[in-house]
């Protein structure tokens, strides 16, 4: 038996309106990206347990923070030199922590590299080694090496100077003389 075919029209033509307005029961939302509600549209998703799920933290630098860090942790794996000085993220490569946290150089010295490690340059005055010159940082100016005038990790002794761990391991660091240069603290990459 078929049905007529008047009948599916007047059938369909009463339920057309019907199923046109359903259409209008669902907000539909066009988006390029998910940035409009905070969210990452490229983050990995995770299930926080029964609730809606949540965003994955990355395992960048950007996530990682400094909080309750010890001085000289390597927040940033791939950069060496971003390091974590009292709670906050910083590069040692700068004169306000050249080399370790907490060793800041003089206002008229500058924070340079030797032999892959950094000093405080600029303590010699004249031809003297001005060790106050190097009071917030290693308290020794070093004449040994060139460039001279290196605020060095030295026991700071007259024709016997070895490397003074203390100033060093009091930032979480190590003493090292680099060939050719002076003794400097430094942190494992």
């Amino acid at each position: 038996m078929t049905t007529p075919k008047p009948i599916v029209l007047a059938v369909l033509s009463a339920l057309l309106p019907a199923l046109a307005a359903c259409t209008f029961l669902v907000k539909f939302n066009d988006k390029e990206d998910d940035d409009a509600d905070g969210g990452d549209a490229g983050a990995p998703v995770r299930d926080s347990g029964g609730g809606p799920s949540e965003a994955a933290p990355a395992d960048d630098a950007s996530t990682r923070g400094c909080e309750g860090q010890p001085d000289g942790f390597a927040y940033a794996p791939s950069d060496p030199l971003s390091r974590c000085c009292g709670g906050q993220r910083v590069r040692i490569d700068q004169s306000d922590n050249c080399g370790v946290c907490g060793f800041k150089c003089s206002p008229t010295q500058t924070c340079v590299q030797r032999s892959g490690r950094y000093y405080c340059q600029g303590c010699v005055v004249g031809t003297t080694a001005d060790d106050t010159l190097c009071e917030t940082s290693t308290k020794c100016c070093s004449k040994s090496f060139d460039p001279k005038g290196l605020c060095a990790a030295s026991t700071c002794i007259v024709g016997g100077s070895t490397c003074d761990d203390a100033k060093c391991s009091a930032h979480n660091a190590k003493c090292e003389a680099p060939s050719n240069s002076s003794f400097a603290c430094y942190y494992d990459p």
